[in-house]
């Protein structure tokens, strides 16, 4: 058990060290006006504390920061919401009653741009694996001339890809093969999931009585690569400057495992694998402590696509202002949410 004492002295060293990024002693806690003990109780206090695994000390000073479970315990017991960002929520609400009836593409940039200019974090969003929650809805092919066609893919949630196709002259193919070998790929891979569609291919399950094996085999592989480019740009990135403007909390070997994880699959990873990395929080915040860094994240729904389930996440120093940050992903969650429901092009594949 945590005494109301020792919560208030948590809640404060939390709070400070965010602020002045280093190890708050006893004797500062003292001087603050809503904590009316003498150094010596919030020293015992802080003690205890450690003890029971929610402070550290450093090797440096006598101050302590708080452990990954205070924070845990921050999170669910003791954080409060800043109110002075209403100022900030209004500069949010002008962009969505600005772009009411722009596309959500629009909408999306201005919000989370202003997002990582206020908070001065790198700002994330990021969408799920498209190859485990997309279904192929359509494939069809376009002729523009007798040696340029149009390969089209379409999901279930309506992203689009397409390739050109240049046509060879070939006894044993024209466009009338063509067109039947689509229609019969189309009909086999119609409701399936992108990876299951891709195995299909790769396996060779397709009768093909309509040109010869190399032009097949081709086409095949065409619509490998396309399937897989559905999931080639899954999170997009806001405020890097952020980042290389203010990574003084950031030393080179930091820096680096920052810079690997945004150019890996290994961030959607962290933000969608909930039992592997994440904490979660009684207001649907999620939190990833990686060192000297976290990513606190909120879900954004999609209701028409339930399983299209997306993370709007801020990556900055474990020290970050939480009573600042959090209340914002909450309404950029809530508020585009309403967005993605209310928008027919839901997310636009220009980007």
């Amino acid at each position: 058990m945590i005494s109301n004492r020792e919560r208030l002295i948590l809640k404060a060293i939390i709070e400070h060290h965010s602020v002045h990024q280093q190890p708050i002693s006893s004797k500062f806690l003292s001087c603050l006006s809503y904590l009316k003990y003498s150094s010596a109780t919030i020293r015992y206090d802080m003690a205890q504390l450690e003890k029971k695994g929610y402070l550290c000390k450093t090797h440096i000073s006598s101050g302590r920061i708080p452990s990954l479970k205070g924070y845990v315990f921050y999170f669910n017991h003791l954080i409060t919401r800043n109110h002075d960002i209403l100022q900030q929520i209004s500069l949010f609400e002008n962009i969505f009653k600005k772009n009411k009836n722009f596309n959500t593409e629009t909408i999306i940039k201005e919000a989370l741009t202003l997002l990582g200019n206020v908070t001065r974090y790198l700002v994330i969003l990021a969408f799920p694996n498209a190859l485990t929650t997309h279904k192929v809805a359509k494939i069809d092919v376009f002729f523009l001339s007798p040696e340029k066609a149009i390969l089209l893919i379409i999901t279930n949630h309506g992203q689009v890809r397409y390739q050109s196709l240049f046509l060879e002259s070939c006894n044993s193919f024209n466009f009338k093969n063509l067109q039947n070998i689509i229609v019969i790929i189309n009909n086999i891979l119609f409701n399936k999931y992108l990876c299951e569609s891709i195995k299909i291919l790769q396996e060779r399950n397709i009768e093909n009585n309509f040109c010869n094996s190399r032009l097949f085999d081709k086409l095949i592989n065409i619509l490998i690569e396309i399937f897989y480019s559905f999931n080639s740009n899954n999170s997009h990135i806001y405020g890097i400057n952020n980042l290389i403007n203010n990574f003084s909390w950031a030393d080179s070997n930091t820096m680096k495992e920052i810079l690997h994880i945004l150019d890996t699959n290994k961030l959607n990873e962290m933000l969608f694998d909930a039992h592997k990395y994440i904490f979660k929080f009684n207001n649907r915040i999620r939190w990833i402590s990686c060192h000297k860094f976290a990513i606190i994240s909120i879900p954004c729904e999609i209701k028409k696509f339930p399983d299209q389930k997306m993370f709007i996440a801020v990556l900055g120093p474990m020290t970050m202002a939480y009573p600042e940050v959090i209340p914002l992903l909450e309404y950029l969650s809530v508020n585009l949410s309403q967005t993605f429901y209310s928008k027919t092009n839901l997310i636009s594949d220009s980007w």
